[in-house]
């Protein structure tokens, strides 16, 4: 049981920013995910799926850092020792980042230009072997982009990276010279590609099967049909051998860039083809499996009493929380506090009514009227008169209404705790 009267650490808010600290995931899910993708069969495409703010992105640093600093091999190149025998190294490519610092650049243009970049590591010590395979990939580049039409060849990303790694900028564009791919021009990419990653493995002293990881995180967050034609030609330019593509997205951007591409009148089967065929592994982030105790301990600066608490009103009152969720209610709870009552003066008991208050604000705008609406009247008919306001509403906002009470049970768990419900209706006045 916590103290009412101990206050909150003062300085607690928190940043919205990606981690590859695991304070969230079961590690046998990170560690299982690394384990696949050191041992498939490749080429082989995993999404990793689930809605905004479940943790996509903390996930693949997280799987990306696993495969990291298992081995020291000789060889070349200092980011491929930083990996595992079975990994010759990794990208990380962020597409909605790209796409808003340069919103006429080429996907897939970035992509390569990332994999190019880290198949070698800082050093870059053994970069001209790949010379034929930048020539190629520029090639496909060219051809492929949709505004190629306002795109010069001095504008290409990965013309003028070649040019500086290679030396040769003009034999780089001279190879741009070609109007359109043809079926040929992949098959030597592919052969390219396999020759530089066969090199990699001898190189670096890589076990036989190593593969190179690429993680593609942002689909979620660009246009859908950006990130359908992206999925594409991964699959149709890039996808051969020892490379696994790890794609942070879930499968309603497919279906949505499919329903925008073909109309509405493509049914559900249809989309779901189109998804398996561009990704061989769908992964859901299994957010019942969340470790949010440990999370919200973490986030709360170790105070063990309190995150407990907060716990239990976020299990209480949500039924799928969600990382980004739950920073985004400590912190305007935090910011509640400030301006009602300052720094100090309010304990935990009135900051966790707080809490749920906020968390209800936030979810649910129509839920949380019909409860200010209650909380001007009698105190002691609160609950029930709650309870017929909410049944009228028939509500499906992700909130467990019907549990709201349990945050003011006493500690039987039948009996009403009076003080706390006031408290609880106090701060709903507030925030109303």
């Amino acid at each position: 049981m916590i103290d009412a009267n101990q206050t909150m650490p003062t300085a607690m808010t928190l940043a919205d920013v990606v981690t590859d600290e695991n304070t969230l995931f079961l590690d046998s899910y990170v560690k299982g995910a690394a384990d696949f993708i050191r041992t498939c069969a490749t080429p082989m495409t995993i999404a990793i799926q689930g809605d905004w703010g479940t943790g996509k992105s903390s996930l693949i640093n997280l799987i990306e850092r696993e495969l990291r600093e298992v081995d020291d091999p000789e060889g070349d190149n200092p980011q491929a020792r930083a990996y595992c025998k079975d990994i010759i190294g990794a990208a990380i490519v962020d597409v909605w980042t790209q796409s808003v610092a340069n919103p006429k650049a080429s996907l897939l243009e970035d992509l390569l230009t990332e994999m190019i970049t880290n198949f070698w590591g800082v050093g870059r010590r053994a970069v001209a072997d790949m010379s034929a395979l930048a020539s190629a990939a520029t090639q496909i580049v060219k051809t492929m982009s949709s505004d190629k039409k306002d795109r010069s060849e001095d504008d290409s990303l990965i013309g003028s990276l070649l040019g500086s790694l290679f030396g040769d900028e003009e034999k780089t564009k001279d190879d741009l010279a070609g109007n359109y791919v043809t079926k040929e021009d992949v098959e030597a990419f592919h052969a390219e590609l396999s020759e530089v990653l066969q090199q990699a493995v001898q190189k670096n002293g890589k076990s036989d099967d190593a593969r190179f990881v690429v993680f593609v995180d942002g689909l979620d967050q660009i246009d859908s049909q950006a990130s359908l034609n992206l999925m594409e030609q991964i699959k149709t330019y890039i996808d051969c051998p020892r490379l696994v593509f790890v794609l942070a997205v879930d499968e309603k951007t497919v279906f949505d860039g499919v329903r925008k591409r073909l109309g509405d009148r493509v049914d559900e089967a249809y989309k779901k083809m189109f998804f398996s065929k561009l990704v061989q592994v769908p992964l859901r982030i299994p957010t019942s499996t969340y470790n949010l105790e440990y999370y919200i301990k973490e986030l709360l600066e170790d105070e063990e009493d309190l995150s407990g608490e907060f716990v239990k009103v976020v299990d209480t009152l949500l039924d799928s929380p969600t990382p980004v969720g739950i920073k985004r209610h400590i912190n305007t709870t935090i910011l509640c506090r400030h301006i009602f009552e300052g720094q100090e003066g309010i304990g935990n008991d009135e900051l966790l009514m707080l809490f749920a208050a906020v968390i209800l604000a936030v979810e649910s705008s129509q839920g949380f009227s019909a409860v200010a609406s209650c909380a001007q009247g009698d105190e002691e008919h609160f609950g029930e008169n709650l309870k017929a306001k909410l049944d009228s509403l028939k509500l499906d906002d992700g909130v467990n209404w019907a549990m709201l009470p349990n945050l003011w049970r006493g500690e039987d768990g039948v009996s009403e705790n009076a003080e706390k419900r006031r408290i609880f209706m106090s701060w709903v006045r507030k925030l109303k």
